[in-house]
Formats: structure tokens, sequence, C-alpha cells
């Protein structure tokens, strides 16, 4: 067996792309994306007006970018309209 160093290889998955997927969904108004371990985590503010969920969102992520990019938690916030 021939092993070799591969330099600026990284197995980090690319969290920029979950965060701008999360962000192109219809009533999230912001993402941020991090990693924990090898955890994938996200927290996601949405409009006081869409049905999302945790779990709507983690099938989205799921279906379009596979497990290694789908966080393992998403923590949900929603923003509330502005009275004027």
């Amino acid at each position: 067996m021939r092993l070799e160093v591969v330099q600026g290889y990284d197995h980090t998955p690319d969290i920029f792309t979950t965060r701008d997927f999360l962000l192109k969904q219809e009533g999230v108004s912001d993402a941020e994306v991090w990693m924990r371990g090898d955890a994938v985590l996200a927290r996601v503010t949405v409009n006081e007006l869409t049905f999302l969920s945790e779990v709507d969102l983690q099938q989205a992520c799921m279906k379009k970018l596979g497990p290694n990019l789908t966080p393992r938690m998403i923590m949900m916030e929603r923003a509330k309209r502005r009275a004027a």
C-alpha cells in the first residue's frame, strides 16, 4: 500500500453552500451555519408568516445538498413584523 500526503485538502464541508441554500428558501430572512466537531449546525430566522419548520429545512437540505451539508440541528427564530 502506498500513502501520499496531500496538502491543502480539507475534509470540512463547504458550509457556505448550506448557508446560501438556506437563504434562498422562501420565508428565510437570515441564516448562520457553522461546524462543531464534524456536525453542521445552523440558526435560521424566518418571517412570522411562513409555515417552514426545522424538519422542512433539514429535508430540503438533505434532498438538494446531501448528508454532509445538511445541518444536524437547526435553531429557528421567527421574526416579528415591526408596527408602523
